[in-house]
């Protein structure tokens, strides 16, 4: 599977030096193929293979067709009607023309109606009929009925102009938009869930690494206690204490190798999917390869702005869910729009002008009706009102209600963010001093360990005090890894927070 590597200079990710205590060569084994995974590698492969956000492209791109179907509502509709008729009728008078009247007929009628945004419409139709009879005062034993007609019809208050007639279209633009802004938002996650993975797992096997440390030392201890004992300046006991203090080492490191297993589990559930060509061995084999992570831990930025209502301006502008509480209020509006448009009286406009042509000849009809030689022009108003529009009159209520419903909850993502946003830049101050605190606890426990092996060594310290000093030491190194794993995730959870963590993406 090929890496892409476009910029990723993310500001929670745009470390300019690193310590050394991160694995040094750190690889993934992608198809067969020993490749370095990288925190971007990882980004990447997330937002390439990741399921759940393949899911959201999908319901993005269902809202996408909605809103282009929906202008389907103005598309020309043309209809052609074809009937052929044979009848026979008995006498009912003198003046049927016949005792028994034999006739038949073939009628033709098409026409295009054209909805217009203003909610008018023109309606061009055409219609022909050719009919013959045995009736003796038929006017022709063959006729042809030709009519050409052409109306137009505006609302003038219920339903009227553009505003009304589209609302059901822009609210299904606002609907692909704000599905826009939640694929994004998923987007965002499945990131800082990356990254986050990412750090745990460098946490994991930090912590593991520490623990072989630890117990290296503890067997250290071990073999120089029974060197003395076999030279005869050491004690039992001494090395009874150093046998259980490898012992629970081990236990220890052992809990340590489960921890990282597990944190290998949760990265490689967001980074790889199975792909319907893979078979179920070649799927098995992703979840059987270590991942080891290639990316460092940061240093802390001494010069990291941390302004919180400067962050805060930043995460009132990008971030998605408060455009999607946006989008919810400009819906609302709408519905108000049409509600009270439904609350009005109707007012109808109608202009037509039709022509017919009557002719034992199909051609003389025709062009009768087509040139309008007998044109009939007419105009009127149609007015109707509802006696009872409590429908009209709720469905105003309900729209307000829910502006204010929409408006209440845009408030309440607001002061949601300015917490988040508060939180995240104290939890960046809070992580940058204990990684300098832990810094310097671990520089004492290791300089306090060397003095004591020094002193064990001149018979002036016990060796209890020398295992008990290694225990220092080792929760001094699961300190300094935990803060500055801890102050790796604080900054990416900040620039979350400010809604930037994928804008170089």
């Amino acid at each position: 599977m090929p890496f892409r590597f476009p910029p990723f200079a993310l500001a929670a990710l745009a470390w300019t030096s690193f310590a050394g205590l991160a694995p040094a060569a750190a690889q993934v084994v992608v198809q067969n193929e020993v490749t370095p995974l990288t925190l971007e590698d990882a980004v990447l492969l997330a937002l390439e293979n990741n399921v759940g956000l393949r899911i959201e492209v999908f319901r993005e791109e269902v809202q996408l067709y909605t809103h282009l179907g929906s202008w389907g509502s103005f598309d020309p509709l043309a209809t052609v009607t074809g009937t052929y008729r044979d009848s026979e009728q008995p006498a009912t008078s003198s003046l049927s023309g016949g005792s028994v009247v034999k006739s038949d007929s073939i009628d033709l009628s098409a026409g295009v109606q054209f909805p217009l945004q203003s909610g008018g419409r023109f309606d061009l139709g055409y219609s022909h009929q050719n009919s013959s009879s045995t009736s003796s005062f038929a006017l022709d034993d063959t006729l042809t009925n030709s009519a050409m007609s052409l109306s137009y019809t505006q609302p003038l208050l219920r339903g009227a102009w553009s505003g009304y007639n589209t609302v059901e279209q822009e609210k299904a633009e606002l609907r692909w938009l704000q599905a826009k802004e939640h694929h994004r938002e998923i987007r965002i996650t499945l990131i800082l869930d990356v990254v986050q993975s990412y750090w745990d797992l460098v946490a994991a096997l930090e912590g593991l690494a520490v623990q072989r440390e630890t117990v290296e030392l503890g067997r250290q201890q071990l073999d120089q206690n029974m060197r003395r004992l076999e030279v005869g300046v050491g004690t039992e006991v001494e090395v009874l204490q150093a046998e259980t203090n490898v012992a629970t080492q081990l236990e220890v490191l052992l809990r340590a190798e489960t921890s990282a297993l597990a944190a290998d589990d949760v990265l490689k559930a967001l980074l790889f999917a199975r792909s319907e060509g893979d078979g179920w061995e070649d799927w098995y084999q992703w979840w059987d390869q270590p991942i080891l992570p290639g990316t460092p831990l940061p240093e802390v930025d001494e010069k990291l702005p941390l302004d919180w209502i400067g962050s805060l301006g930043l995460a009132l502008k990008e971030r998605p869910e408060l455009a999607q509480r946006r989008i919810d209020i400009e819906i609302s509006e709408f519905d108000i729009m049409k509600a009270g448009s439904e609350e009005s009286a109707g007012l109808d406009f109608t202009v037509s002008l039709s022509s017919s042509g009557v002719n034992g000849k199909s051609s003389e009809a025709v062009k009768a009706a087509t040139s309008f030689e007998f044109p009939t022009a007419s105009a009127g108003l149609t007015y109707s009102a509802p006696l009872y529009n409590r429908a009209a009159e709720n469905a105003v209520r309900s729209a307000r209600v829910g502006l204010r419903s929409a408006r209440l909850v845009y408030e309440q993502a607001e002061t949601a963010i300015l917490t988040e946003v508060r939180a995240a830049v104290r939890g960046v101050k809070y992580q940058a001093e204990a990684v300098r605190a832990s810094r310097t606890s671990y520089d004492l426990a290791l300089r306090q360990l060397d003095a004591e092996n020094a002193r064990f060594e001149q018979g002036l310290a016990t060796n209890f005090q020398v295992l008990e000093y290694q225990q220092q030491l080792s929760q001094a190194k699961a300190n300094l890894v935990s803060s500055r794993t801890g102050y790796a995730k604080a900054r990416t959870t900040l620039v979350k927070a400010e809604g930037r963590l994928d804008n170089d993406l």
